[in-house]
């Protein structure tokens, strides 16, 4: 501390440089800094033993997510048409000039965006890695996730698959990227932040939350380290989760359509609320969704009673009433475990 001293008053940085030269050549080789290297002449400081690895084998792993990730992820560009005189450029579509970009989630034909083209599906085209340029021959809008849906004519396509989102957890490291490759690593910081505690099954009441803001232009994608769909950005730049959008892609690939339950269950989570009275067994962990209103399409739960499980999976704070209905199409039957006066009962639940 008396070299420290002296070296500030001797004469600011330059006297904290000659502090930290001194605890280099002297401090590290004794036994308390084992295993530590030191700076050289020109660089002193401490530095821990071969300290590039973790860092090269992070930017090695982000690297492969990417490159696996980016054959499923296409531009979207408005049709150029050709003019009598083009310049150069009028020739080409410049591929980092995109008005949008979708993620692959079928290989035969649909993606998935966060662009609404409107009813102007033919002035836009779909262009791939390898740059094929597809014809856009279907549009269909999401409302319950603000997100669209487009169909091209190709096939063959490469599909990623999406992350099981119950294994989602806050301080995950994820990558966002864009279609030519572009990554920004964030760490998840919220898996769901609801916006209303008052939910409902025919929307989604919750999103995830990264730790810092996402670009509409520079993201087409939320991926985790292991390769899987995390999230994509919907039109107001707002991260829908893997699981908001599992029931519309069952939907298109069972009817080309976009069938969603509409059931309008209304519920608080029962994490969010604390009982007057002694609990259920099956409520100690905080699990369950308790209902608000009689519903005459599902008949036989009162307001106050309580879910806990639908078709074996548990309610929670990793599962949601609204994601696991809506990760149903109409005609599904569900079997449904709830709660009414602490009597456990069961009941089938036929989604509509």
């Amino acid at each position: 501390m008396v070299v420290l001293i002296v070296a500030i008053l001797a004469g600011g940085l330059a006297g904290v440089s000659m502090f930290f030269y001194w605890f280099n050549q002297s401090m590290v080789d004794t036994p308390v800094f084992e295993g530590l290297e030191k700076g050289s002449d020109l660089n002193p400081g401490i530095l821990f033993a071969s300290p590039k690895k973790v860092i090269v084998e992070q930017n090695d792993k982000i690297t492969e997510v990417a490159n696996s990730t980016k054959s499923g992820l296409v531009g979207i560009f408005k049709i150029k048409t050709p003019r009598t005189k083009p310049a150069p450029l009028d020739q080409y579509y410049q591929l980092n000039r995109y008005d949008g970009q979708g993620l692959v989630i079928t290989s035969d034909g649909w993606l998935v965006s966060g662009l609404d083209i409107g009813k102007d599906k033919n002035t836009y085209i779909v262009i791939t890695q390898d740059k094929q340029k597809l014809v856009i021959d279907q549009a269909l809008a999401d409302p319950t996730t603000n997100v669209f849906y487009y169909h091209v004519k190709a096939k063959d396509l490469p599909v990623k698959t999406f992350i099981d989102y119950t294994s989602v957890n806050s301080g995950d490291m994820v990558v966002a990227m864009n279609w030519r490759g572009e990554t920004d690593v964030a760490e998840v910081l919220n898996v769901r932040q609801y916006n209303n505690p008052i939910g409902s099954t025919d929307r989604y009441n919750q999103r995830l939350i990264l730790n810092h803001g996402l670009r509409a232009s520079s993201t087409a994608a939320v991926v985790s380290l292991s390769g899987e769909i995390v999230a994509i950005p919907d039109k107001n730049n707002i991260l829908v989760s893997a699981i908001q959008l599992q029931g519309a892609v069952k939907s298109l690939v069972q009817s080309q359509k976009i069938n969603r339950p509409k059931i309008a269950i209304q519920y608080i989570n029962y994490q969010d609320v604390a009982e007057i009275s002694s609990l259920p067994n099956d409520l100690s962990s905080n699990q369950g969704a308790v209902i608000l209103v009689k519903n005459d399409k599902a008949p036989f739960l009162l307001a106050g009673d309580i879910i806990t499980q639908i078709n074996g999976q548990y309610l929670g704070s990793n599962l949601d009433l609204n994601e696991v209905i809506q990760g149903m199409l109409p005609g599904d039957s569900a079997s449904v475990i709830y709660w009414r006066n602490k009597e456990q009962k069961t009941a089938n639940l036929q989604i509509q």
